[in-house]
């Protein structure tokens, strides 16, 4: 077998001739992109300010009326599931309501512990979790900064102002943040409430 030679129009086919090799320059690198407390904070309040900027952020006294307005949220909603809880007990028990509602009218000690360990759980376990209540989402209020939520102290903090504000009766404190204009159980706990808009 012959081998056939090269035709001339394939040898002068211009991808077969080599090419010269193209180098593009090294990317610059910034100086200060190994510097992340500049970074991230920047990238923290840009996060936290998304809606009119970090300077136009509910402050003071509007801050704590909002903060009022999410913790009526939040009581209706443990209203609302101490109710499931209710039922759910009926069932269990197969009692009357008519029974079980006597028992509470005769004991209101019953009614207010359910709400206060319901109320605990609920703030305890939303805070930790997602970084707001569902009052303090509806009112577009956070617990902490980004940066706070993801230290592994931030549940303890969460735990730790829950319990100084349960402590001081649940009312006492944040009329007193209200007089004064700013979250106390946030500077003394080291978690502030904070607004997205």
């Amino acid at each position: 077998m012959q081998i056939p030679e090269e035709s001339p129009t394939l040898s002068h086919w211009p991808l077969s001739t080599p090419q010269p090799e193209i180098r593009s320059p090294a990317p610059s690198i910034p100086k200060n992109l190994f510097k992340p407390s500049r970074l991230v904070g920047s990238i923290t309040e840009e996060q936290q300010g998304f809606h009119r900027g970090p300077m136009n952020r509910r402050k003071g006294r509007v801050l704590m009326i909002f903060s009022w307005t999410a913790a009526l949220m939040d009581a209706a909603m443990v209203v609302g599931i101490g109710m499931i809880f209710l039922s759910l007990f009926f069932l269990v028990q197969r009692n009357y309501p008519l029974n079980m509602g006597l028992l509470f009218l005769k004991d209101r000690q019953i009614l207010c512990v359910l709400f206060v360990m319901l109320s605990f759980i609920y703030m305890i376990m939303l805070r930790s979790v997602l970084g707001f209540s569902l009052g303090e989402w509806a009112c577009s209020l956070r617990m902490g900064t980004t940066l706070e939520r993801i230290s592994k102290y931030y549940p303890f903090r969460v735990v730790l102002r829950t319990v100084l504000l349960f402590a001081t009766g649940i009312i006492v404190l944040p009329i007193l943040s209200l007089c004064f204009g700013r979250d106390l159980a946030g500077s003394i706990c080291g978690v502030r409430l904070n607004s997205l808009k």
